[in-house]
């Protein structure tokens, strides 16, 4: 329940910072593949909100389900707004991987080895998947079941997910170029 409640807050403090227009300047985008699913969920809603307001002949029904569905409305706009304020991000401390409100893993930029661009489509909807290998367990955080970018760490690294310490990481990322632009800046520099 108190998982729940942080993600509900999250989500909430997206949306806000969303429509005040105070969301990180220099991240790194991952929804492109997602964005029309999400805006025809939210223009979805919206007309079913309006039809179904229309359609109930009972007042106290109406206005039960008219709060209902704007609630349901402004929750899918704030998670269409998380994606946008909760971004990748790139710097001197590391590398910061996001899902929306769902997953935020931190990668400190000493445990860096290399990144690199490499396409894979995943099994599964999890928004973290964890795979076991002979090198180690590497951790993805796929966008609509895929990952384009893959940060090698030097050792085994506890990322504070579940199931412990991991050797890579892997996401997508937008544009993968300046991604990797960035994200290469920042493993040179710690050398």
């Amino acid at each position: 329940m108190r998982r729940y409640a942080a993600l509900e807050r999250l989500m909430w403090q997206g949306l806000a910072r969303w429509v005040l227009r105070r969301g990180p300047r220099d991240g790194f985008g991952y929804a492109g593949p997602v964005r029309p699913l999400l805006w025809a969920f939210v223009i979805v809603s919206a007309v079913e909100t309006v039809a179904v307001h229309l359609i109930l002949p009972w007042p106290v029904v109406r206005l039960v389900v008219d709060v209902l569905s704007v609630y349901g409305l402004l929750w899918m706009l704030g998670i269409v707004a998380s994606y946008r304020v909760y971004p990748h991000l790139v710097d001197e401390a590391g590398i910061r991987v996001r899902h929306s409100i769902f997953a935020d893993i931190a990668i400190p930029g000493a445990a860096v080895a290399e990144v690199r661009a490499r396409r894979r489509l995943l099994a599964g909807s999890a928004m973290l998947q964890v795979e076991e290998h002979a090198a180690g367990r590497t951790l993805s955080v796929p966008v609509s079941g895929q990952t384009n970018v893959e940060v090698a760490l030097r050792e085994p690294t506890p990322l504070g997910t579940p199931d412990g310490p991991v050797t890579e990481v892997r996401l997508y990322a937008d544009d993968v170029d300046a991604f990797l632009t960035a994200a290469q800046y920042q493993w040179r520099e710690a050398q």
